[in-house]
């Protein structure tokens, strides 16, 4: 999985109610949909650099006055990816916790019994 900056992250957020929606910086232009306190110069210029990085492919219109967005599976399904990466993680540092703790109630319990 690609990890994406802050602003790459905030990018895709506002595209994905767009994925597939003909005349996309019109919709973004119209108001109805967050852009994140970002402009619209802002996310073409974060769109261009999620494009090298194989996440979406863009589309002209036939008319060349607005764009077509396709999301790859990788940017659509990107913050349900990411969330399960860090609870994995955290699952592995609870265990690794857990580990160490019930060693050490065991040493502090042998130690208890034999008189230390």
């Amino acid at each position: 999985m690609i990890r994406l900056n802050h602003d790459l992250r905030r990018t895709l957020a506002v595209l994905l109610p767009l994925n597939n929606i003909h005349g996309v910086f019109a919709a973004m232009e119209s108001g109805d949909y967050d852009l994140r306190g970002m402009s619209t110069e802002e996310i073409a210029r974060h769109m261009e650099e999620m494009k090298h990085l194989g996440l979406l492919v863009v589309e002209e219109e036939d008319d060349g006055s607005d764009l077509f967005v396709h999301l790859s599976s990788d940017a659509s399904s990107y913050f349900y990816d990411s969330n399960a990466e860090r609870a994995k993680a955290a699952l592995k540092f609870a265990g690794q916790l857990l580990t160490g703790a019930s060693g050490g109630a065991v040493v502090y319990a042998l130690g208890h019994l034999l008189g230390q």
